[in-house]
Parts: structure tokens; C-alpha cells; sequence
């Protein structure tokens, strides 16, 4: 049953409980309200529940899964529950459903931390719990199958941990806007299979390491807004996917790589706000695909380079 978009108002109606035997059901934004009746996590038999951009509050109904007597029949693969004020802890039972891929609850209140148990969830493959409430360090396991996870803009702490490193699954991370500090080489040198890493607002120290290039696959890197120093290691123009470098207000010197022109995939550079200087490289003429380039607030050289100026400046006025 489909009725998204619908501008359906009130609660969930007591009447729905009759409809347990769809096979999904998708209430995504709309203006429903009240708190997840008992009746709600019945759906986790059936395929997909999609409860998103709600006005829903309170917590979600906990459950023994092992109660179930359809356990075993079990085979919804998406629960969505994002972007409405429910709050609580993370339904850690969720998890623990064999078939269940997908589970989204960012844009909520949810608190509390993340326990080690989240690393007993077998199936799950995407996971985002972003904008939430969440503290305490980061856990020490994630569920092998992942392969997206979203902890960005919550309240964890602690450094960075390189266990992420063992988990060969994951292509895309974003842990920004979390007070994680701590030096962010350890993780850049053996995060070697990831696709997506955002990084930016989480405290970071020290510096990029020339090993970052062994993240051959990496598309986009964030890294704004940290305490990160040092050079921009030209062994990076060896990333031949990288598509997003963003690495605005640090403390990084030297020069701008002239490698950086190989990187003929590149739409998007941002080195604003550091302390970079001497010239910009005429080579990022050849970054056909680039639309926004910002190398504003930095110690460059007076004269733009006028290839590059002929060919961008019209583009993105945010030098």
C-alpha cells in the first residue's frame, strides 16, 4: 500500500492493524501524528514499512523477535522511519532480523549510545542514524554486511577508531559533525576499499598521508572544518575516480599539487581557507568535469592564471 505524499493528517488509525498481511507499507511524508502504535511492528513480517517525514513523537515499540512465532518467516528488507521526533534508544531488535538491508532513522531525537551489540547484526547493509542525539564513543563492531553507514551529526566522542578499517564491506562513511578529535592518518592509510569518506567537523589533527593514494576507488573525501595541517601530498593526482575533494578551513601549507590535474573526474576542489600559496596550477585547466572550484582565504599568488580564469571563472565566482 502506497500513500505517500497523501497530506493525511492525525494519528495512525487503530483500523490499520487489519492490514498485517500487506506486503509494504509507505506513509512517507505526510502529516501524521502521535506516537508508533503496538500494531506497527507487526509490519516486520511483511517486505518494506516507510513511516518517513512524519510528525511522529515518543519511542518505538520494543519487541522480542524470538517470540515471534513467524521468526523464521520474516522478510521485510527496509524499515523507515527518518525524519520525524520520535526519540528513545536505537531499536537495537531491528538488527536482529535476518532479512531486514536497509534501516533509516536519522533526522529523529534519538539518544543514547550504540551499543556492542549493533555488531551482531548479520543482514543489515545500509544504515543511518544521522541527526540524531546519539553519545559515547564510537562502537568498537558494525555489522559485517554493512556497506553505508551515517553516524554524522550526532554528540560521540573519542578518536577515530581504525577498526572501520576491517570491515571490507563499507563504501560509503560519513561520521562529520561529531567531536571524534584525534589524528585522521591511521584511518586514511588502510581504508583502502571505501568510495565516500565525510569527515568534515569532527576535531581532526594532523596531516593527509601520502599513503591516502591507496584508496584507488575513492570518490569523494570530506574533510572541512577539522585542525588538519601540513602539506596536500601530490601522490593524491593518482586517484583517478576521485570526483570531490573538500578539504575548506584547516591549516594546510605548501602549494596546490600541479598532480591535481590528472584528476580528470574531479566536479568539485575546495581548499578555501587554509594557508596555501604560491600558484595555482594551470593543469586544473584540464579538469573538464569541474564545476566549483574555491581556493578563496588562502596566501596564492595575485595573478590567476588565465586559462584557468577563461575557462572557470564564469563558472563559480568563489575564488
Amino acid at each position: 500500500m502506497n500513500l505517500r505524499s497523501n497530506h493525511l493528517h492525525s494519528t495512525l488509525p487503530a483500523d490499520f492493524e487489519d492490514l498485517l498481511t500487506i506486503d509494504f507499507l509507505n506513509l512517507d511524508s505526510n502529516l501524521i501524528t502521535g506516537t508508533l502504535p503496538y500494531w506497527v511492528t507487526g509490519l516486520v513480517s511483511r517486505q518494506e514499512l516507510t513511516l518517513g517525514n512524519n510528525l511522529l513523537s515518543g519511542s518505538i515499540p520494543d519487541i522480542n523477535i524470538a517470540e515471534f512465532s513467524f521468526a523464521s518467516e520474516m522478510s521485510i528488507k527496509l524499515i523507515d522511519l527518518s525524519r520525524n521526533g520520535l526519540n528513545g534508544t536505537v531499536p537495537m531488535w531491528a538488527g536482529l532480523i535476518t532479512s531486514l538491508k536497509k534501516l533509516d532513522i536519522s533526522r529523529n531525537q534519538f539518544s543514547g549510545t550504540l551499543t556492542v551489540e549493533i555488531g551482531m547484526w548479520k543482514s543489515i547493509e545500509v544504515f543511518s542514524a544521522a541527526n540524531n542525539r546519539l553519545t559515547g564513543v564510537l562502537p568498537p563492531y558494525i555489522p559485517p554486511a554493512l556497506n553505508y553507514l551515517d553516524l554524522s551529526d550526532n554528540q560521540f566522542s573519542g578518536p577515530l577508531s581504525v577498526g572501520l578499517c576491517n570491515y571490507t564491506n563499507l563504501k560509503f562513511v560519513s561520521l562529520a559533525g561529531n567531536l571524534l578529535g584525534g589524528a585522521v592518518a591511521p584511518l586514511l592509510e588502510c581504508m583502502t576499499l571505501i568510495k565516500t569518506l565525510q569527515l568534515s567537523r569532527c576535531a581532526l589533527t594532523g596531516t593527509i598521508p601520502p599513503g591516502m593514494k591507496n584508496i584507488v576507488g575513492l570518490e569523494t573525501f570530506y574533510a572541512e572544518n577539522n585542525f588538519l595541517n601540513g602539506t596536500i601530498p601530490s601522490e593524491l593526482g593518482t586517484l583517478s575516480f576521485l570526483q570531490t575533494f573538500r578539504i575548506s578551513n584547516n591549516s594546510f601549507v605548501g602549494t596546490l599539487p600541479t598532480e591535481f590535474g590528472r584528476l580528470v573526474e574531479m566536479t568539485s576542489l575546495h581548499v578555501d581557507g587554509n594557508e596555501l600559496q604560491g600558484t595555482i596550477p594551470e593543469e586544473l585547466v584540464l579538469l573538464k568535469d569541474l564545476e566549483s572550484l574555491k581556493v578563496n582565504d588562502n596566501y596564492f599568488e595575485p595573478t590567476f592564471p588565465s586559462a584557468i580564469c577563461t575557462y572557470y571563472c564564469w563558472r563559480d565566482k568563489r575564488f
